[in-house]
């Protein structure tokens, strides 16, 4: 039993030895995990503020798109509230594009006047 207790006696020691290697790595990492912790917190800041801001912002131009669909036809503003400003930009786009139609259609024909021809422009400006 000796041998066995001496044997016992070199692993317990081989094993505190070991531990004593590995503490100041153990050391070292739970202060990199405290570092990551607190970056990782200021991140989780920084992205509120951003969606803070981002949000702010698509609501003010949300704002700008009703009041410039408003001023140019006559729609609901319930209703234009509840689009999101992707929806709102189409809708400003779709009434940009037939106002320029309109337009174009109107001035369409308009020297062709004295000439056999028909158009739509000289439907529009029939006297």
């Amino acid at each position: 039993m000796g041998e066995e207790e001496n044997q016992s006696k070199e692993d317990v020691e081989a094993l505190k030895a070991r531990i004593a290697e590995l503490e100041p790595q153990l050391k070292a990492k739970d202060e990199r995990i405290a570092e990551l912790e607190a970056e990782n917190e200021k991140l989780k800041a920084t992205m509120a503020e951003a969606t803070k801001t981002l949000t702010a912002y698509v609501e003010r131009e949300k704002e700008t798109a009703i009041k410039s669909i408003l001023e140019k036809a006559n729609l609901c503003e319930e209703e234009l509230k509840k689009l999101d400003l992707a929806q709102l930009r189409l809708v400003q786009k779709s009434i940009d594009s037939v106002k320029g139609t309109v337009k174009n259609i109107r001035s369409a024909g308009v020297e062709s006047k004295g000439e056999s021809t028909l158009t739509v422009g000289d439907l529009y400006h029939k006297e």
